[in-house]
């Protein structure tokens, strides 16, 4: 990218630094815990660290997913300290739920959910490769890379299981999808592709529809 189209990307993308700098000055003078936090209590083959994703980029997936929003139940898998589902409240989803393995994120995301006042939210210690019936329940799956393709290909096969236990319309948002190879054996098509400017570089998302008529 030439010095020029940096610097209007970067003019470009300011009110978002500026709105993401406040962001962060506000959760610390809050007490909530967003940050980003790579000190695993699980073992380095089950899954990432935590990373927030971004507002823009949710917002830009949420916009390419072909559902009402009153319609959406949403479950965020590898949830975190819960960014994706504090967006996903403010954009009006009220079915809400996030699976999470590390006991050490999910103890933060439920401190922050309780100074945010959000109720009615479902979160499970669990790992996402031996979900079963709590799938049922969703029909927007969220995952910002939270897992190696080992256990990206056992989960979806937990997802397949749930649709043919429940059919329905469901669909998988897969926001920078490195192991995108293992959706395509899996037999889940792509519904949309975005590509969503974020600060210096672009990301990547992937929407999939579930990979039987339904």
């Amino acid at each position: 990218m030439s010095p020029l189209k940096k610097l209007l990307r970067f003019i470009r993308l300011l009110p978002d630094r500026i709105k993401g700098k406040i962001f962060v000055i506000s959760c610390k003078l809050r007490g909530l815990d967003f940050a980003a936090d790579y000190d695993r209590d699980f073992e380095k083959s089950a899954g990432h660290g935590y990373e927030a994703t971004t507002e823009r980029c949710f917002r830009a997936a949420l916009r390419h997913i072909p559902l009402p929003i009153p319609d959406i139940r949403f479950l965020d898998v590898g949830c975190g300290k819960g960014s994706v589902l504090m967006y996903a409240r403010k954009a009006g989803i009220v079915h809400l739920g996030g699976v999470e393995l590390s006991q050490k994120f999910l103890s933060i995301c439920e401190k922050n959910f309780r100074i945010l006042r959000y109720g009615n939210i479902e979160l499970i210690r669990q790992d996402a490769t031996t979900l079963g019936d709590v799938l049922d329940g969703y029909n927007v799956i969220y995952m910002f890379n939270p897992f190696p393709a080992p256990v990206v290909e056992a989960f979806l096969s937990r997802v397949i299981e749930s649709l043919e236990r429940r059919p329905r319309e469901a669909y998988v948002v897969y926001d920078n999808p490195l192991e995108a190879d293992v959706f395509e054996r899996a037999g889940f098509a792509v519904e949309n592709s975005i590509v969503v400017p974020i600060y210096y570089r672009d990301r990547k998302i992937l929407i999939y529809r579930s990979p039987r008529k339904i």
